[in-house]
């Protein structure tokens, strides 16, 4: 397995070029997987999970960390100073109480597990332990021990189990935004400009104090609730005059029914914390087609994001709304439309990609000040949203390419790539790294004087959990562990590195909460009874991102009953379309007119892409803040 093989871990250069070291990367996958001992300096947590000394069981456990409570693997005895926050080296604690009663899946029934702790199973003809997504079905009356991960198990409301709740004072989300705190307290200048942002948006205070997302956004959303809304600052209010005429009428008003959008936008800081703490040599393009809000754009030019932009429309946005100077944007679109590359040059917005010869011969018409930068193909098989097919210049086209532009005297100053979103692998990393390391030495020879490299974005807005065969996609933590040390050993200091994050930022910042307006039970021909019920958003709206970007929301009961049957439930969007569904044929909980239910983690691909099909749309919106910057 190359998680496995790949830790993080880099054989020791035979010389200083890079082309040596880059030919050595390529030659990873076919070594032995390395033990602790065989690397100077303290172990990282990758090396320990291939550690033979380390349990199999800690292994399993570590590469699943929110499952802990189930899985009670061994604390780690070492940990890599510069994670020191990832979860793979967090001391994954019991934290299930004397009253608990689920069985450890990986010890034999009643036998101690890693620290020797002995459980008592739950009777297996009442209950159903499933190791893989850390969740637990039991019968009403039993106490369930799991956490609250992102996902509601059904059973578990049913049952009325207590969910555990790491003691968050030693959680992940704690560390978090205890640095977040830190790094922003000391940067004045950039903590002046959030508080304007907060201030501006009127954000009320709701501290976090639970370690997972769904509890905090359930605190939150059972305030707002029935609270009159605001509509929300996106640029496609313009284009919605029709139905605002609708909406704004004195007899409906902001129905208190009506679904809603909250954002915490200190969630924005803690990310952009996050990502100095672990790439600090990686600049920050926002990728606002990710969600081109006011809000989003607002607090990452406060912080001092840049921006990748993709059309005219977008970088006229940053632009004009002082987001960012010209230079502080990417325009990054290999194929672009030359009344957009006009607009670009006649801006000053001259950094742009390329993956085409034709593209070239665009950008020495259009814009012949163009920085350009070549895109290149990746192997972005094992990602969720693959990009390559559509974009990126093969290897065997980039020397023609470069070749082109010196003939066109177009200044070539960098490479970037996109190993695609939510890809779980860290050989295309490392392979894209090597080529692009390999194409600044050709470039060299040629004359071009390179000095950015752009690797991309794709990175995760969240602590992945597994799916259903106990499989997970890498974390931001361990994706930056893994490209850190191979960024450093290819490229020296003088050359800018820079990202192009989106989903990194957007996604847990929103929380999408909707109430349900009609219900209706339906028997099947096979006597089977379906539950269906209707809410206010849906596949046209907000949910567009599970045609568009493979998303299965993870949907809460705002209010959970212990006393709710479990039901095969189908949970339809608001449209006339029978393919507007959000939730089908799932065992649910029992609900009824005037419940509401929320999706947490919701703010990616999601409201940009949105349309008003049928005359719907989500368009209150509450602003909240999980930090109190202005007592730092």
């Amino acid at each position: 397995n190359s998680f496995c093989t790949l830790l993080g871990l880099l054989p020791e250069p035979e010389s200083s070029t890079g082309v040596v070291l880059s030919q050595q990367l390529r030659r990873l996958p076919s070594q032995k997987t390395p033990q602790v001992s065989d690397r100077l300096g303290p172990p990282t947590p990758f090396e320990l999970l291939t550690a033979e000394t380390v349990p199999e069981e800690c292994r399993v456990a570590a590469r699943t960390p929110m499952s802990c409570p189930v899985t009670t693997p061994v604390p780690h005895q070492a940990h890599d100073p510069a994670v020191n926050n990832d979860p793979c080296m967090m001391p994954c604690k019991s934290a299930l109480g004397d009253d608990c009663n689920v069985v450890n899946p990986n010890v034999p029934s009643g036998a101690p597990d890693a620290a020797g702790t002995t459980k008592v199973p739950i009777p297996a003809a009442s209950a159903t332990v499933d190791a893989a997504r850390g969740s637990v079905s039991v019968p009403a009356g039993a106490t369930p021990c799991v956490p609250d991960n992102e996902v509601d198990a059904p059973a578990l409301a049913a049952a009325g189990g207590a969910v555990m709740e790491e003691e968050f004072a030693g959680s992940k989300a704690a560390a978090d935004l205890a640095f977040a705190n830190e790094w922003l307290a000391s940067k004045p200048d950039v903590l002046a400009k959030v508080r304007e942002v907060l201030r501006a948006y009127d954000a009320k205070l709701y501290q976090r104090s639970t370690s997972s997302v769904a509890p905090f956004w359930r605190n939150v959303l059972r305030d707002l609730v029935g609270k009159a809304g605001r509509p929300p600052q996106a640029p496609a209010d313009a284009d919605r005059a029709d139905v605002e005429s609708v909406e704004s009428e004195p007899e409906d008003g902001q129905n208190e029914d009506d679904s809603f959008f909250a954002i915490d936008l200190s969630s924005v800081i803690v990310q952009y914390a996050k990502f100095c703490r672990h790439l600090p040599r990686v600049e920050p393009h926002y990728a606002m087609k990710c969600n081109d809000s006011k809000p989003m754009l607002a607090m990452v030019s406060a912080l001092g994001g840049g921006f990748d932009c993709a059309s005219k429309n977008e970088f006229r946005a940053v632009i004009d709304g002082k987001y960012q100077t010209a230079d502080g944007i990417i325009y990054a679109h290999p194929c672009k439309m030359i009344n957009n590359i006009q607009a670009a040059n006649r801006r000053g917005v001259y950094l742009t990609t390329f993956d085409n010869e034709e593209e070239l011969e665009k950008l020495h018409k259009h814009m012949p000040k163009a920085q350009a930068v070549l895109r290149i193909a990746t192997d972005d098989s094992a990602a969720v949203c693959e990009l390559s097919s559509k974009f990126g210049c093969p290897m065997a086209n980039t020397q023609a390419c470069l070749e082109r532009a010196r003939e066109l005297d177009i200044r070539v100053v960098g490479v970037s790539f996109h190993v695609g979103s939510g890809n779980s692998s860290p050989d295309a990393y490392f392979k894209a790294l090597a080529d692009a390391r390999d194409i600044f030495d050709r470039a060299a020879q040629l004359g071009f004087e390179m000095n950015l490299l752009d690797i991309g974005g794709g990175f995760p807005g969240s602590d992945p959990v597994p799916n259903d065969a106990g499989v997970r996609s890498l974390s931001f933590e361990e994706i930056a562990a893994f490209i850190r040390p191979v960024i450093d050993d290819l490229f020296p200091e003088s050359v800018r590195v820079i990202a192009e994050p989106g989903r990194f930022f957007a996604e847990s910042p929103y929380a999408i909460c909707m109430s349900i307006h009609s219900k209706r039970k339906l028997t099947k021909r096979d006597g089977s009874v379906e539950h269906q019920y209707y809410t206010s958003d849906g596949k046209y709206g907000s949910f567009n991102c599970m045609l568009y970007d493979h998303q299965e929301p993870n949907v809460h009961v705002l209010h959970p009953d212990a006393e709710a049957a479990i039901r095969t439930t189908t949970i339809f969007g608001p449209t006339c379309d029978g393919i507007d569904w959000i939730m089908k044929q799932h065992k649910f909980p029992a609900l009824d007119v005037g419940d509401w239910i929320f999706c947490p983690n919701f703010g990616a691909y999601t409201v940009a892409a949105g349309s008003t099909f049928n005359g719907f749309s989500t368009r209150r919106v509450e602003y909240v803040s999980s930090i109190d910057v202005f007592k730092l």
